[in-house]
């Protein structure tokens, strides 16, 4: 029918939700080195299970999340401020640390 139609279509819709890495990443998500990211925000919470994937090509990791806080810049490492400071410039003194373990 397709009310059943309908409602597969929405299951479908409300898929997983995915983080975006850039590319140098990858490796280090996969073999369990890197298992935090920082987000100017985020809808995730903790439990929520989510696919990895860099841009929208298809995922290479399923993680879940397991601690998200806010995180001031200033109380970062020298390198963590500056590698935050090139992805999101100078204006982003709060961030949101979300970490994450993989499970797929």
């Amino acid at each position: 029918s397709s009310d059943a139609k309908r409602a597969s279509a929405e299951n479908v819709g409300a898929s997983m939700k995915s983080l975006w890495f850039k590319l140098k990443y990858r490796d280090s998500i996969l073999c369990g080195e890197k298992t935090d990211t920082y987000r100017l925000s985020t809808q995730l919470k903790v439990g929520d299970a989510c696919f990895c994937s860099v841009g929208p090509r298809a995922p290479f990791a399923k993680v879940r999340i397991v601690a998200v806080e806010e995180i001031q810049r200033h109380a970062c490492s020298e390198n963590k401020k500056a590698e935050l400071e090139d992805l999101y410039g100078k204006k982003a003194e709060s961030l949101q640390r979300i970490v994450f373990e993989l499970i797929g």
